[in-house]
């Protein structure tokens, strides 16, 4: 029986993130839509492959969905939501599945809609812009009217594109220096309010 130490895990872990991000990107570059779940079975696999575990794909799949869902939300994102609501019309839109979302945006005050990768058949990164065109498109609505809140550089490169104004959230202050050419780039919701009460 093979026993892993901390250390052993967390490398187990990180090589499982780079294998879905590598599997989602690679979805979009192939335009072959893959849904989450899909994903994350065949990154599991992989790292099975990779360290020779013992244990069930299906099994992990299902426990990283259900730890996804009950993630808490950042400390500043229920300010945020109460102040935001009251004057703009605010959207989710994540790489995920309802499984993953929906116990997290119960909690969130004054949501107009969630959109899902699983839903529109496309990821937010999708070179295309299918995933914004249809957000535009279901609210009648210009590029010129959205302003984009995003974690990922994805898809801070593809609103470039789309030229949708955007704002990278880097919470880490010793990487927010790089903002990948994004219209703002902040370190905590907070900061989004100052500047939307700048614009305005």
């Amino acid at each position: 029986m093979m026993t892993y130490n901390k250390e052993d895990v967390k490398k187990i872990a990180l090589d499982l993130v780079k294998e879905i991000s590598a599997n989602i990107n690679l979805s979009i570059k192939k335009n072959n839509f893959n849904d989450i779940e899909q994903i994350f079975l065949k990154s599991v696999n992989s790292v099975i492959y990779k360290y020779k575990l013992k244990i069930k794909a299906k099994d992990i799949v299902f426990n990283l969905i259900k730890e996804h869902s009950k993630a808490p939300l950042y400390n500043d994102t229920l300010f945020f939501l109460e102040r935001i609501t009251k004057k703009y019309s605010v959207i989710i839109s994540s790489d995920a599945c309802e499984k993953m979302v929906k116990r997290i945006t119960e909690k969130m005050p004054g949501i107009r809609k969630v959109y899902l990768s699983d839903n529109l058949k496309c990821y937010k990164g999708d070179k295309s812009g299918k995933f914004f065109q249809a957000i535009m498109k279901d609210f009648t609505i210009s590029e010129n009217e959205i302003l984009h809140i995003g974690d990922s550089y994805g898809e801070i490169d593809i609103t470039n594109k789309l030229k949708i104004k955007n704002c990278l959230v880097i919470r880490d202050k010793k990487r927010a220096n790089y903002s990948l050419n994004s219209s703002y780039t902040v370190t905590s919701l907070t900061e989004v309010l100052e500047i939307l009460d700048t614009d305005n």
